[in-house]
């Protein structure tokens, strides 16, 4: 791993702990959730869409995804399965 990969790892990991937005409470979790997860990769967002649609089966009461983007978090989530919470591809960009 190089350092500007390790320094742009750790600012993640000071972010999160800073951030009420991005603690989970894992114990919330159980066997109907399903999580996906990119790291460092230009379609992030689209590739998580293509995992969670793929993991579906495991909670079809709502679906969402969290990006970092340098820092900021978007975040786009809804009730139902995948196909109806992004109709529109181009909000997963």
């Amino acid at each position: 791993m190089s350092i500007k990969s390790i320094a742009q790892k750790q600012a993640i990991e000071q972010h999160a702990r800073e951030s009420e937005k991005t603690r989970v409470n894992v114990r919330s979790l159980n066997e109907e959730c399903g999580i996906f997860g990119v790291w460092g990769c230009e379609d992030a967002a689209q590739l998580t869409y293509y995992g969670l649609h793929a993991l579906q089966h495991r909670g079809q009461e709502g679906a969402g995804i969290v990006a970092n983007n340098n820092g900021h978090l978007w975040q786009e989530r809804g009730l139902g399965l995948l196909s109806d919470v992004f109709r529109d591809p181009e909000r997963i960009k």
